[in-house]
């Protein structure tokens, strides 16, 4: 085989699968859950077997699809990592992300502030 065939064919698969190791450890890291560890598992190796599978084709063996074929289930696995990890629902002290915009509303809406000793009536009602 030529070398731009070595490149295209395993080159470019074992980087592909060195991306996928770096970042599926770096959302271990910055996640500790049941279904990263479960997920990053399943994507070491599914990717170990693909690095079998290439090491096997460049020393002589019969070319096949399955280490493309199991790059690209992993790399399906990582997006649904990257998801999950970036679907930011809360804000950063915890409460839901409407309270930010509520307490925010309120206070535009307000003329006056409230103090402490003051009674809160309905809106129809006068103060006194």
């Amino acid at each position: 085989m030529k070398f731009m065939d070595y490149l295209i064919w395993f080159g470019l698969p074992i980087l592909l699968i060195i991306f996928e190791l770096i970042s599926t450890i770096v959302l271990i890291r910055k996640k500790r859950t049941f279904f990263y560890f479960l997920a990053s598992g399943l994507i070491i190796l599914l990717n170990l077997i693909a690095i079998i599978y290439l090491i096997q084709m460049m020393s002589g063996a019969w070319p096949t699809y399955t280490p493309y074929i199991l790059i690209v289930i992993g790399v399906i696995i990582l997006a649904i990592q990257e998801r999950n990890t970036n679907n930011k629902t809360h804000n950063n002290n915890g409460s839901s992300p409407i309270s930010g915009t509520v307490s925010k509303k309120i206070i535009i809406l307000t003329s006056k502030p409230i103090r402490s000793r003051q009674r809160r009536v309905p809106y129809s009602a006068n103060w006194r």
